[in-house]
């Protein structure tokens, strides 16, 4: 988000504030495509899912648990694919 509570955008992904998380270094969800994407820490790997609605990727930031979230409700449920 940007400093006046607006989200902010880079090449139709929404930019995603710091996270807290051990397993999980950033996320970028692209609103037009419904794609997720996710970097993390253990080897730096970045995964992307596709067709994953908003409703999901609000819930994500939301969570008390970024890389929980994603195991429950992201993992197996939308098609994936690890990018280098």
């Amino acid at each position: 988000m940007k400093l006046d509570g607006s989200k902010g955008s880079v090449a139709g992904f929404i930019t995603m504030p710091f996270i807290q998380s051990a397993a999980v270094e950033s996320v970028r969800y692209d609103e037009k495509a419904h794609r997720l994407e996710t970097r993390l820490r253990a080897g730096r790997r970045v995964v992307v899912y596709e067709d994953v609605p908003q409703h999901i990727y609000d819930s994500l930031i939301f969570a008390d648990s970024v890389a929980a979230f994603i195991r429950d409700h992201v993992e197996g449920i939308y098609p994936s694919r690890e990018i280098h």
